[in-house]
This record gives C-alpha cells, sequence and structure tokens, in this order.
C-alpha cells in the first residue's frame, strides 16, 4: 500500500497548527511531540512522514534515536548533510589508509559513517540545527530540521543524581538546544518525540528551556470511522475482508484503541479469512488495553441498565437529568465534573455506575488506583499519567474509581509519591475541558476520610448518598428485580414476598443479592424449575447478613449528602440538628479511634 499524501485542501490537525504557529511567531525553535506519536496521523500517514511532507521545502530532515542512528527522509540529504559539515570523502592517501586499517577504522577516503551513540551523535547533531553559511546570494546552504525519536532513552526522567555522567552530558546538551541563541537565528528546527512525556526528564518539560510540549492526540470516535472508511475502501481493501457489523459500530467499540489497532483487527480478520466480527473485535480491544495499561484501567462492558437496578429513584432521576441526557444531547454544561457515591458497602454503587454508563451510550472505564505503584523512583507518577491519557482516548466516557479514600491522600512519604499522585488527581478532576465527556463516579463508604480538596465543587460536585432500601417494597421489588435480571423464574406468593421484606429490615442490596443466589442453588439442586415459597423461605434462613457497620457509614453518607432532594424521604426525615450532632460526634470518635490503632 502506497503511503498518503497529506491533501491540501484538508485542515491540518490542531496539535499541527499549533507548533507551526509558536515556531512562525519565533516563540520557539523545539518541541515535544507526545501523546499518540507512533501512530497513523492520517490514513496509512506516520507522523514521520507527515513532517516531512510539511517541511519538504527543507534541504536536510533527520532523524535519529539510539538504535538507528542519524538517518534521512531522502538519500540526498545524507549527502548535502555530509557536504555541509565536511564529512564527505576527501583524497585517499595510501599510506595512511593502511595504518587505519590496521587499527580497524575506514580509510580516509571511505569518508566518515554518521555515529549511532549519543556521544558523538549529539555534538554533530548541533552543529548542523547551528549550521548557518549561506551562498552568494546569502541563501542558507543547508536549512535543517531534526526529528529525535524516543527522546527518553536521551533524557531519561531519573534522579539527576543517579544518572550516569554520559546520561546528564546528553541531557544538558538538549536542554541547551531550546534556548540556544544560534539555533534560533538559523531557522533550523527540532522536534523530540515521546509516547510519554513524563518518561521524559522535567528539565527538558520545563517552560525555562524554551521546548514547547505538543500533544498529540488519539483519534477520536469521528477519526476512527474515517480510518475505517479508508481501510475499507475498495482500492485498499484488496482481500475483500467483511464486516460484520457496521463502521460506526466498528469506530464505537474501538474506542480507546489507535488507527494502527485497527489496523491490526483488520488484518487478523484477514489472515483468518473471517469477517470483523463484534466478538473479535472486543476481544483484540481487551488485549491491546491490558498491554498498554496492565491493570491500572479496565473497561468492563455494562450488560443493564436502569432496568436492572432497583430502587434508587432520586439517584436515577439525578442521573437522568444531570448526566444521562446531557451526555446524549452534548449540554455539557448540566454535567458535573464529577459525582462521589457515599454509602455502606453492598449498596450498589459499582452496579449503578455501570447502569449509568450503559444509559448514557458511553464507555466505562474503572480506575484502579492500587495497580498505579511502581519499584522505581518516578514509575508511579508515570503509569498514573499514562493511565489518565488512556481515560482521554475513551471519552465520552464514565471514569469510576471505587473505594476513593483509600486511593488519594496528601501523605508525605520518604517518597513523596503519595502526595504527587494526589496532585495529579485534583489537577485532573478539575480540568474543565473534560466537563461532559468524562464524568468522575467515585465510591467510598467512608467519604469522612476523604481529603476536602477532593470533595469540593468543581471536582466532585454532586454527593449521593446510596443507602440500604428503606422499605419493605423497596426491598420486594430489589429480590424480584434480582431475579428477573438473572432470568430465574419465580412463583413466590405475595404474603412471601410481604414476610421476608419485612425481615429483611437493614439488609443492604448485596446481602438480598447473597439470598437470590442462594435460592437459586437451591432450585438447581433439587431439580425445579422455579422459586417458590419454600424455597426463597429457605434461602432467606440460611444467608447470615455480613455487612459490618451499616448503621455508622448510613450515617456518615447522609451528613455528606449536600443536597436533601437527593435523599428517599424516609431518610430526609432523620435529618434533624439532633441528629447531626449525634452523628458528627459518632464519627469524631471512630476517627480518634482508627488514629490510636495507627500509633500502635
Amino acid at each position: 500500500m502506497s503511503e498518503t499524501q497529506y491533501p491540501a485542501e484538508e485542515q491540518y490537525p490542531a496539535w499541527v497548527e499549533q507548533w507551526i504557529k509558536y515556531f512562525q511567531a519565533g516563540v520557539a525553535h523545539g518541541f515535544l511531540l507526545h501523546g499518540n506519536v507512533f501512530d497513523y496521523v492520517y490514513e496509512n500517514l506516520t507522523l514521520r512522514s507527515l513532517l516531512s511532507q510539511l517541511l519538504a521545502n527543507r534541504d536536510v530532515i533527520a532523524f535519529y534515536n539510539r538504535a538507528e542512528g542519524i538517518t534521512f527522509a531522502l538519500p540526498d540529504m545524507e549527502r548535502k548533510f555530509k557536504k555541509a559539515l565536511g564529512l564527505e570523502p576527501v583524497a585517499s592517501n595510501p599510506a595512511l589508509d593502511a595504518l587505519r586499517m590496521v587499527d580497524g577504522l575506514p580509510g580516509v577516503g571511505a569518508g566518515m559513517d554518521l555515529p549511532r551513540d549519543p556521544r558523538q551523535a549529539l555534538p554533530m547533531l548541533e552543529r548542523a540545527l547551528k549550521f548557518r553559511e549561506t551562498d552568494e546570494d546569502g541563501e542558507p546552504l543547508m536549512r535543517f530540521v531534526l526529528i529525535m525519536d524516543f527522546v527518553e532513552t536521551i533524557a531519561p526522567a531519573s534522579d539527576i543524581s543517579t544518572m550516569s555522567l554520559e546520561d546528564r552530558v546528553n541531557l544538558i546538551t538538549v536542554q541547551r538546544w531550546g534556548r540556544d541563541r544560534e539555533i534560533a537565528l538559523t531557522g533550523n528546527l527540532f522536534f523530540l518525540v515521546t509516547a510519554s512525556e513524563t518518561d521524559v526528564h522535567p528539565s527538558i518539560r520545563a517552560a525555562s528551556t524554551g521546548i514547547i510540549p505538543i500533544h498529540v492526540p488519539p483519534p477520536d470516535d469521528a477519526d476512527r470511522l474515517e480510518f475505517i472508511e479508508f481501510l475499507f475502501r475498495d482500492d485498499v481493501n484488496v482481500k475483500g475482508t467483511k464486516l460484520g457489523v457496521t463502521k460506526q459500530q466498528f469506530a464505537n467499540l474501538t474506542a480507546g484503541l489507535g488507527r494502527v489497532h485497527l489496523e491490526d483487527i483488520k488484518l487478523r480478520a484477514d489472515l483468518e479469512r473471517q469477517p470483523v466480527t463484534e466478538e473479535l473485535i472486543r476481544e483484540r480491544r481487551h488485549s491491546i488495553l491490558v498491554s498498554e495499561y496492565g491493570e491500572v484501567l479496565e473497561t468492563p462492558e455494562p450488560r443493564f441498565g436502569y432496568e436492572a437496578v432497583a430502587g434508587h429513584a432520586k439517584a436515577k432521576e439525578l442521573f437522568i437529568k444531570n448526566v444521562i441526557n446531557p451526555m446524549k444531547t452534548g449540554n455539557k454544561k448540566r454535567c458535573p465534573m464529577g459525582v462521589l457515591m457515599t454509602g455502606p458497602a453492598g449498596t450498589g454503587k459499582t452496579m449503578f455506575a455501570l447502569a449509568t454508563a450503559r444509559e448514557a451510550g458511553v464507555n466505562f472505564v474503572k480506575l484502579n488506583p492500587s495497580r498505579i505503584l511502581g519499584q522505581y523512583v518516578g514509575n508511579s507518577e508515570r503509569n498514573f499519567a499514562k493511565a489518565l491519557e488512556g481515560v482521554k482516548t475513551m471519552k465520552p466516557c464514565i471514569l469510576f474509581i471505587d473505594e476513593i479514600d483509600q486511593a488519594f491522600s496528601r501523605s508525605q512519604g520518604t517518597t513523596g509519591v503519595d502526595s504527587n499522585l494526589f496532585k495529579m488527581f485534583l489537577e485532573f478532576a478539575s480540568d474543565t475541558s473534560h466537563r461532559g465527556e468524562i464524568v468522575i463516579l467515585a465510591a467510598t463508604n467512608r467519604p469522612d476520610l476523604l481529603d476536602a480538596a477532593i470533595k469540593r465543587p468543581g471536582r466532585l460536585d454532586k454527593k449521593i448518598a446510596f443507602l440500604p432500601p428503606d422499605s419493605d417494597e423497596e426491598r420486594i421489588e430489589v429480590f424480584k428485580t434480582l431475579f428477573k435480571t438473572e432470568g430465574v423464574k419465580t412463583s413466590v406468593s405475595d404474603s412471601i414476598y410481604k414476610e421476608i421484606g419485612t425481615k429483611s429490615a437493614g439488609y443492604t442490596q448485596a446481602e438480598i443479592s447473597a439470598v437470590v443466589y442462594k435460592a437459586v442453588e437451591l432450585m438447581e439442586d433439587r431439580s425445579r424449575g422455579e422459586v417458590d415459597d419454600e424455597i426463597l423461605t429457605h434461602a432467606f434462613d440460611c444467608i447470615v447478613p455480613t455487612t459490618q457497620d451499616i448503621e455508622f457509614m448510613s450515617n456518615i453518607a447522609l451528613l455528606e449528602c449536600n443536597d436533601k432532594d437527593l435523599l428517599p424521604p424516609a431518610y430526609q426525615a432523620r435529618l434533624s440538628r439532633k441528629f447531626r450532632n449525634e452523628a458528627a460526634k459518632q464519627i469524631k470518635d471512630a476517627a480518634a479511634y482508627q488514629r490510636t490503632q495507627r500509633s500502635l
């Protein structure tokens, strides 16, 4: 397949317009391109190729990385580069050549091979960046561009005190280029390329270096659809691979993937001589995301919407009006930045978050902060930064964080990792460019342990309590909904439902679910076709509630709720001044006990 030429009539991507604006204004001549840099940027055009096309009027476009050394966009550019730097072959001296060959060196007449080692390559590239010689008409003899891939291998984000002398020299060399007046006067420019900005040493990323970071974003739904149209054009799809889904479905199912990943899915279908099916797409997407993010990000597919969630009528009303409908219609300003979901364990917070994503028709992303921590200094921050970039690739999405009180804190350990992650999360959670596209749902049963900076409006705008069913009728509804969701036939009488609804007062949704699953087990063990009165009664008698501190955690959730309209009527009635004072004292005593236990 021949490489695409970027169409002249097409508007350049925003990140291209950004560096062009900075360069033409004389603001910068060095740029750090990070993000989706090793993907196709348009059809089958790579970033290298796009830059080469945009800068085709340059005499020499050079590429450099440790593995390949110095290479060029066109063969003739190497000759021009060597000529400008005086590296061309000279007249041979047989005697001198013989002596050099004894030492394993090429003869003088053989010219100079370009080095791979940065100790020799970087000074040579610096000479090219500073090259200012002109012809008799005053025109530059070499207008030069450098594109340095994998810059993190030249200037890694490690502690400078642990870096080798070679790495320190490399770091300082590249760092100097951004503010070098000689380079600025030549009109030459350079690009440093990395998939992860945080993998590059902070001194390169600092504003004082004059090197401008430019984020290359992943393809959104429209970009993926455009690329799928390209992949399945008649003149490109030579193997005649069929689609088992529509092109729009293909684009929707591949949120978080790059164009190269879409091509990979098609190539695998080519290899197996099978259509591109939903099953193949989901399988490949899962494998790719695991390889990219490990277990830090999970993207389970929501199986049910609110029809499978019993109770929580107030919560459903809030989410339909403020999250689901706005995300569907694009009314971003109506969406909260985030919602804090409080309440005892087992009250259905995770299931509710999944159902919300299903109702809104957006992706569901679960962040596992416990998987972020790395073994080496800086690894945790890089892992988290990569995960947050991954979340952005999947928007519009619901970002779910369970037990957020244990995930982020200002804790100042010996390395400051917790504090760094805390600051990164605060910055992400308050980024208003995400409003209506990434809605954070954070769950906890101990909101009193959560830092006030996380809970403030502008990060988690709404605080809603998820509480155990507060009436016989609601508990009966939970039983019936769970049986229906699991596809289990029942012949339970109203009287037995009423009896069990009364006896299960104080049960959480998870404990009612345990009774339902026990009833299903008994039904199958007895080879029955349905759950009847006797089976359900026996199942209820077998299951012992295990959720602890339900009343205590419910009280905390009630105190945390910032809008009484979001509470069921029975719980609204409890929010008297006396109740608040008693609950606050209970929480204070519990916190003091925990501090005592930690100090022992």
